[in-house]
């Protein structure tokens, strides 16, 4: 029978692994962008056409507890919607 080989994991003073170097991380690099909405492009056979939204919608933390997946959130907000006519 073969013996296991035990590899010990060496942590830093924080717990953190090695490869959870945060060293040169830029805090913030991406907030501007994320701010000013995201662009979308659509190829069609005719032609392209580029589309700027601010699609991302941050969920409080009860109720994302509420839901499995974004179809359900997009499918409770539709019944909303429904509900009150618009």
């Amino acid at each position: 029978m073969k013996k296991a080989i035990v590899k010990k994991i060496k942590k830093s003073d924080d717990g953190m692994l090695p490869e959870y170097d945060f060293s040169k991380g830029v805090r913030g690099k991406y907030y501007k962008k994320f701010r000013e909405g995201i662009t979308i492009t659509v190829f069609s056979s005719r032609k392209k056409q580029k589309t700027k939204s601010s699609s991302l919608v941050v969920l409080e933390p009860d109720v994302a507890l509420k839901f499995k997946n974004s179809k359900e959130v997009n499918n409770a907000l539709r019944n909303v919607i429904a509900a009150k006519g618009r």
